[in-house]
């Protein structure tokens, strides 16, 4: 291994770290950060579901799974809390449709996520997360349309999701679960994220502290594109798990320099 990559490697080593998100407080923000905000938050509840099967994964598979644990534990409590802190944001018919959906979606992959650990119970995971991603994503879409700057908070926040759907596929190739279509399924969430990243790298909107961040995260994403392409090696699942942990915190911040910038 390069010392280049020993020297990345040592820089993710040690227990991954839990996301610090601050909750929205009601009454004190303006109508345009409200409506960003919620944008913010719906666009989580997307990364949710697919970092929660990675983390099972990651558990079944012996990698990392103190942390593991611990953040998926911390993912399942952090849907909940933010589905019902959503509810107000559902002003209108199909919002409130998308809301109702994704509430009934939720029992099943929050009993699977926090029951048991098998391959089986695996592939259920897997299921109920694509159920449940797209039931948000339409929610996330319908109140996107009342924020000012709803299209960058949208597209940075669905990048955390993206990046945390490629390493949900990694783990269950590594883990042997039988999923249709994952091979395609890496290849275009791949290329989603290239092209995300490209897009957000160009907007006008940006700051000069949105572009180091964004920097940093094409910096991260070529490691992680490269780690992806390893398969059968149980030191690449452990790259695999910290960089998508790296580049969450990464994107959770740049979301939130764009949710502060449609108040401008």
């Amino acid at each position: 291994m390069s010392a280049r990559r020993s020297g990345w490697r040592r820089a993710l080593a040690g227990p991954l770290l839990a996301l610090t998100v601050a909750a929205l407080v009601p009454g004190s923000l303006d109508a345009a950060e409200d409506v960003a905000g919620a944008v913010n938050k719906a666009g989580r509840q997307r990364m949710l579901t697919q970092r929660m099967v990675k983390l099972y994964c990651q558990i079944g598979m012996d990698v990392a799974p103190e942390g593991a644990r611990a953040l998926l534990a911390e993912s399942i409590a952090q849907f909940e809390r933010q589905l019902a802190e959503l509810a107000p944001s559902a002003g209108t018919p199909a919002a409130r449709a998308a809301h109702e959906e994704t509430r009934r979606q939720w029992p099943e992959l929050r009993e699977l996520a926090a029951g048991p650990v098998s391959r089986e119970r695996a592939r259920q995971l897997q299921a109920a997360s694509e159920a449940l991603l797209a039931a948000a994503h339409r929610f996330t879409q319908e109140i996107e349309a009342g924020a000012a700057l709803g299209p960058l908070v949208n597209l940075s926040g669905r990048q955390r999701m993206v990046s945390q759907r490629l390493a949900k596929l990694y783990m269950l190739r590594a883990w042997r679960i039988e999923v249709p279509g994952l091979a395609a399924d890496m290849e275009a969430a791949q290329a989603e994220f290239a092209s995300g990243l490209g897009q957000l790298m160009r907007a006008a909107e940006n700051t000069a502290e949105i572009d180091r961040e964004l920097y940093a995260v094409a910096v991260q994403w070529e490691w992680f594109r490269s780690a992806l392409g390893f398969e059968g090696i149980a030191s690449y699942s452990l790259v695999v798990a910290d960089a998508s942990e790296s580049i969450l915190r990464s994107l959770e911040r740049i979301v939130q320099h764009y949710e502060r910038a449609s108040a401008r």
